[in-house]
Parts: C-alpha cells; sequence; structure tokens
C-alpha cells in the first residue's frame, strides 16, 4: 500500500482479543491514540480509520465487550465522535463463539444533533438518536434500548445522585480451591456456614447449606476477615442477570457466587442503598446498560444512588420511588416518563 492512500469503503472483522507484548501496545497506542490498556479490536478501528477517507464508510464485526464494557469506554467515545449508521445484533454468528457478534457501520465525519442511528437487535429495527448514547455513563451502546428507554434512562441520570465509586469497600466470597473437599452439606464442630450466591433473595436469605472448617487459611483466595465481619454490609449474587441483594448485620461468610460491599460517605445507611439497589427501576436499568450475567464491580459503581429520595420519605417504597423520580410503570414492565 502506498504511503498516504485512503480508502472510501473498509469492513472488515478484525480479530478478537489477540494477545500482543506490551512493547507492541505502547506503540500503536500511541500511534492511534487509544491509551495503553488497548486489544486488537480498538488497534484495527484506529489503524481504519487512520487510512478512511473524509467521507468514507467503515465497518466493523466484533465482540459484544465493546459495546458496554469499561475497558473499551476509550473507543466507544472515539466512535461517537463519527456519524453511526447502523449498530446490528448478530447473536453467536461463528460456530464455537462464546459471545455474541455486534456489528457497527459509521461514515468518517461528525454526527448531527439529530442523528438518528437504526438499531436491529433480536429481530426487531428501531431508531436513536445518537446524542442519547452520550448520556449513558462511559458511553455505553445500549441499542438494543429504544428512543423511549434512553429518555428514561436520562432521566435517572440526570437526576441528582451519588455513584458507589470511591465509596464503598469490595471483596470477593471466599474461593476453596476444592468445594467437593472442603465443603459440607451439614454443620458439626468447628465448622462454620458460607452462604451462596443461590442462598440470597430479595425476600430474605435462605438457610445456609454449605459448611467449611472455620479455620481458614488453607482456602485458595479469602477476603481480610475484617470484611466478612464488618459490623454491616451488603452481600449480593454474582453470577446473575439480576441485582439480588441482602442487608447483613451479623458478620456472615460467603462462598464466591457472592460477593459483598461495604459503602461508606454515601449519606445513607446501608440498609437503605440495599433498598435502591433492590429496586425495580434500578434492576431494569442494569439489564438495560450492562445486558451481562455477572454483576461486576465496575457495573455496579455506574449506577446512580439517589440518596435524596431518603430526604424526602423516611421508608423505601417502589411507588414513592418512582414518583420522586417522575416516572411511571407499565404493565409490560417497561418504564416511561410521567406526562
Amino acid at each position: 500500500m502506498k504511503q498516504g492512500k485512503k480508502f472510501d469503503l473498509i469492513f472488515t472483522n478484525p480479530p478478537w482479543g489477540k494477545k500482543l507484548t506490551q512493547s507492541y501496545r505502547q506503540q500503536y497506542s500511541a500511534l492511534y491514540g487509544f491509551g495503553s490498556n488497548v486489544d486488537t479490536t480498538s488497534l484495527f478501528l484506529g489503524a481504519s480509520l487512520a487510512i478512511l477517507q473524509d467521507a468514507g464508510t467503515l465497518g466493523f464485526l466484533v465482540q459484544e465487550a465493546l459495546f458496554n464494557i469499561l475497558a473499551f469506554k476509550h473507543i466507544r467515545r472515539r466512535i461517537l465522535k463519527k456519524q453511526i449508521v447502523r449498530l446490528v445484533d448478530y447473536g453467536k454468528a461463528f460456530d464455537g463463539l462464546v459471545t455474541k457478534a455486534y456489528a457497527l457501520i459509521l461514515h468518517n465525519h461528525p454526527p448531527a444533533v439529530t442523528t438518528q442511528v437504526e438499531c436491529r437487535h433480536s429481530g426487531t429495527t428501531h431508531y436513536r438518536v445518537q446524542e442519547s448514547f452520550k448520556n449513558n455513563p462511559n458511553g455505553i451502546f445500549d441499542f438494543w434500548s429504544n428512543e423511549a428507554d434512553a429518555q428514561v434512562i436520562d432521566r435517572l441520570y440526570s437526576t441528582t445522585h451519588t455513584t458507589l465509586h470511591g465509596k464503598a469497600r469490595w471483596a470477593l466470597g471466599i474461593v476453596t480451591g476444592n468445594n467437593k473437599k472442603h465443603c459440607k452439606e451439614y454443620q458439626s464442630p468447628g465448622y462454620i456456614p458460607l452462604y451462596k450466591g443461590s442462598d440470597i433473595t430479595k425476600q430474605g436469605l435462605k438457610d445456609p447449606s454449605t459448611f467449611v472448617a472455620s479455620d481458614l487459611k488453607s482456602f485458595q483466595q479469602v477476603a481480610p476477615l475484617t470484611l466478612y465481619q464488618a459490623p454491616e454490609k451488603l452481600i449480593y449474587r454474582f453470577i446473575s442477570s439480576d441485582l439480588c441483594f441482602y442487608y447483613d448485620n451479623q458478620q456472615r461468610f460467603i462462598l464466591n457466587s457472592a460477593n459483598l460491599l461495604i459503602p461508606h460517605d454515601l449519606g445513607i445507611s446501608p440498609k437503605q442503598l440495599t433498598c435502591l439497589l433492590n429496586s425495580e427501576i434500578l434492576n431494569w436499568l442494569f439489564k438495560k446498560l450492562c445486558a451481562t450475567h455477572k454483576v461486576l464491580r465496575g457495573d455496579l459503581e455506574l449506577l446512580p444512588i439517589h440518596t435524596d429520595y431518603f430526604k424526602e420519605y423516611s421508608h423505601f417504597s417502589e411507588a414513592t420511588y418512582l414518583q420522586y423520580l417522575q416516572l411511571t410503570k407499565a404493565n409490560n414492565g417497561t418504564f416511561r416518563i410521567k406526562t
């Protein structure tokens, strides 16, 4: 290829997640401006934009993580500076894929404020104003959400709120290294209960069905005991597409299918935070933005925590929380701006 040659059309399926040495990462990320923590998808996009005509068109078939995972926020911000034409969900397009394949098509020029993006997902097509993606935390491309959903999301983030980022201590549940060897289904002398993710429900905590020796030193991974034994903490399901939290003030221990957090400096109590995180509207938001089967710390730190709600209402209820946000819930489970 001659130096300086530009192309009108670039359509490709770049290699996903190919491992590169740190020196290559630094070299190419500096060349294309994607920062140091990039994968081959980001580098291929940067290289493609560098040789695309100003009015050219680019199409990429990429892993779904690019659309919503924190590590790809910089590439999403770059994409949002271009006019996005279409976003498409192709599902598991190839044999052996463990992730969905998403496509994006863009024109290499800035978008207008009113630019509409064609969104194809689950056999349906709708249109979103491109500007609405900018309002999402980290520029998440939640193209599976329609325009009305985007308005609700904007309402949740435009209402005064804080987040858990920098305002909580986090810990994983205990990793024994061999559950068959170390875990019992009944309690015996010298054994303590471990609560699994499936033991945590929004109605309460199930009786434990897993017990391990109280001496935890032999296990593969154990957080500092002070975290498990905190006077107050939240424990939650880790493998789940739904937020499911429990307020614990009994210093319970958890298995690695559950995680914990200890909030600080939020201005509300841990019990009040539990109510918000278990609410229908924040569960709806989590599913719309994250679309994942794991409850990750990074995703929880994106959620808006409306602490001022408790300045108006001393006790939590779904009805008053929606009233505070000026939202309504439809019979089909969707939420809309109150008119």
